[in-house]
């Protein structure tokens, strides 16, 4: 979506280049206002597509027209809403073409996450096969590391040598934090402490297996 015209979007390139990475083609790119008319209109022009993935129009209040427009559309919704932090806002749904949409949140850091969690399970199921791996390995903690609460959580890293440590802010409006990042942690809901020395699996940005169909 556009919104702000002094803000150049840019979450669309990061859908694109993951999507390609995890074994998908992108057939066409769109950019559309906060508007439920236009936004419906789109949707319904759309032929040649697998799957729709959107971003942004899935908060709380009046720009919340993504749900809306699924519901006039007649979607079944799958999921939404659901307890991940960052990206509790995405959304999965079937129309009755059997066509699927997965719509993620606005802001880059839910919605990069979100990506890397949904789609590759997308993928997986469309096609019967893995296409593609993260790159994980096992790091030392620096710190020491408090439970965590009832949501599913991925909390971002840096790693140096065989060792890691958790930023201190995790706020996902932080997009500074994700580019420093080497990569995150996984921490199912209610996950005990992690002790300093203790090794862990951290999920790494920098290798993924591309796949070419």
């Amino acid at each position: 979506k556009k919104n702000n015209p002094l803000i150049e979007p840019s979450n669309h390139l990061m859908i694109k280049l993951l999507a390609k990475k995890f074994g998908g083609e992108v057939v066409v790119t769109e950019i559309v206002s906060d508007d439920e008319s236009k936004f419906t209109n789109k949707i319904l022009k759309l032929k040649n597509y697998d799957l729709i993935i959107t971003s942004g129009g899935i908060s709380v209040g009046k720009y919340d027209i993504v749900r809306k427009t699924l519901k006039n559309l007649g979607c079944e919704v799958i999921f939404n809403k659901i307890a991940l932090k960052p990206g509790k806002p995405a959304t999965f749904g079937k129309f009755k073409n059997n066509k699927f949409i997965l719509s993620l949140p606005g802001n880059p850091v839910s919605c990069f996450i979100s990506m890397l969690n949904f789609f590759p399970i997308y993928i997986k199921c469309f096609l019967g096969k893995e296409l593609s791996i993260l790159n994980k390995g096992f790091y030392k903690s620096r710190k020491f590391i408090k439970k965590s609460g009832h949501l599913t959580t991925f909390q971002r890293v840096i790693c140096k040598g065989e060792s890691f440590e958790v930023f201190d802010n995790q706020d996902s409006s932080y997009q500074s934090i994700l580019t420093k990042s080497s990569g995150l942690i996984y921490r199912p809901p209610y996950s005990k402490e992690i002790r300093k020395n203790e090794r862990v699996e951290i999920i790494t940005f920098n290798s993924v297996t591309e796949y070419n169909i």
